[in-house]
């Protein structure tokens, strides 16, 4: 490798303080390091200049590979990473590595990523064919946590991520045993930050991984459980972050490993909402806002993939999502709380309209309370009114089309005891 290279790759790797930035307090050494990542920031954009003079393609494997591994290190922005170096990383990414090849990639997981979790290989997979085991294998609980030297690489989840990303879905098969283990090591770690990470993981990996090898090799059920278990991790600062990230991914894989009307997936999604998110975030955080919001904002995405099988949640449904509506304050639920609360509902009104003639009382008496106390309010700014005011009207339009026997009775009633007040809500 050029000496020139060589001397600026070295000067990017990210010093291993900064995998315990968290818990640093001396003054010297965190200015020591926002120092270092100043510097990050030159040499990466000196890398950029010379990357450009050269043909990168010309490089050997191994060179491109360290290349990448600096490089993509900074791609998401981090304790060591200003924005100016992720900006800077991702340019260099997207002009000299859009399209890496097979070897690239290979030698990325086989001889960069796989020993960094040598030495904690996953319990639950064959890290030689990266199917699930039946029973766990050699040191569980909190001896596969002992000594994982990958924490002490930081940047190691960005790395996973991106050769994950762009391996095609014609190789997966033959690079299965090398992507398995540290996506599910990440997955499955102890601590939040780590598992976030494992889902970014696991969003690029469902993009491309065939349903049928998820199936054979036992990793759907495995993928299914780990991803689960994130959504109960409660009060973390994270909580609210793995709950958005969570949700999306453990739909999609849902829908590529099981088949649609079956009771396998009319079970697996029963379990998301019914026991990972009613049944534990809303029983055990529901005085943490920011995690029932998260929760809420998921929320259509489960009932439309349930359907009509969301009638036999109605009764924690509705409650739970007409409550924000009812709030005196508005510095109880903020606005955009309120607003998510509408949509969700708006999605279960039309998901379950069949049963929704039997809570056409409870979705009035929020709809109705909340827009009097709009009204009423001198706190809440303009343009939040304004959406707040449009969306109520919309959820009312919605209930009339699913229980068309409101037009004929309860908006009348509204009409008949205050035109002034209710005549642009329900007239």
């Amino acid at each position: 490798m050029d000496p020139q290279l060589r001397l600026l790759l070295d000067g990017l790797t990210v010093p291993e303080l900064f995998a315990r930035n968290s818990s640093l307090e001396e003054d010297a050494t965190l200015a020591q390091l926002e120092q270092w990542k100043i510097q990050a920031c030159d040499l990466l954009s000196v890398l950029k200049k010379q990357l450009a003079e050269k043909n990168v393609e010309e490089l050997g494997v191994q060179e491109q590979a360290e290349v990448v591994e600096k490089v993509v290190t900074f791609e998401v922005e981090d304790a060591w990473a200003q924005t100016h170096a992720t900006k800077l990383a991702k340019e260099i990414l997207r002009q000299h590595f859009s399209s890496p090849s097979i070897a690239l990639l290979e030698h990325l997981l086989a001889n960069r990523i796989k020993p960094l979790f040598r030495s904690n290989p996953h319990p639950m997979l064959n890290s030689a064919t990266g199917r699930k085991l039946p029973r766990p294998q050699g040191a569980q609980d909190f001896y596969y946590y002992e000594a994982q030297t990958w924490k002490r690489s930081p940047g190691t989840g960005n790395l996973v991520a991106w050769t994950v990303q762009h391996i095609p879905k014609d190789a997966y098969e033959r690079l299965w045993h090398l992507i398995l283990p540290p996506m599910m090591t990440l997955l499955d770690d102890y601590e939040a930050p780590y598992k976030l990470q494992g889902i970014r993981v696991a969003s690029h990996f469902l993009s491309r991984a065939p349903a049928d090898l998820l199936r054979r090799t036992g990793v759907d059920g495995l993928l299914f459980s780990s991803l689960r278990q994130t959504l109960a991790v409660l009060h973390n600062p994270t909580t609210p972050s793995l709950i958005r990230a969570a949700v999306p991914v453990l739909l999609t894989l849902i829908q590529q490993t099981t088949h649609p009307g079956s009771s396998e997936r009319f079970n697996q999604l029963c379990q998301v909402l019914g026991e990972s998110i009613i049944g534990s975030i809303w029983l055990y955080a529901a005085n943490d806002k920011d995690t029932i919001q998260a929760s809420v904002e998921v929320l259509p995405g489960v009932v439309n993939a349930l359907g009509l099988g969301s009638v036999r949640y109605l009764k924690a449904l509705i409650p739970q999502l007409t409550h924000p509506l009812l709030a005196d304050s508005a510095s109880t639920y903020t606005t955009q709380h309120k607003l998510l609360s509408l949509v969700a509902l708006r999605t279960v009104m039309r998901v379950c309209a069949p049963r929704i003639h039997r809570w056409k009382e409870a979705v009035l008496e929020g709809l109705a309370k909340c827009w009097v106390l709009l009204l009423e309010s001198d706190s809440v700014p303009a343009d939040e009114k304004a959406a707040l005011q449009s969306s109520l009207k919309q959820t009312t339009k919605e209930l009339a089309s699913v229980c068309p026997t409101v037009l004929t009775d309860e908006y009348p009633r509204f009409m008949a005891a205050d035109a002034k007040i209710f005549s642009d809500l329900f007239g």
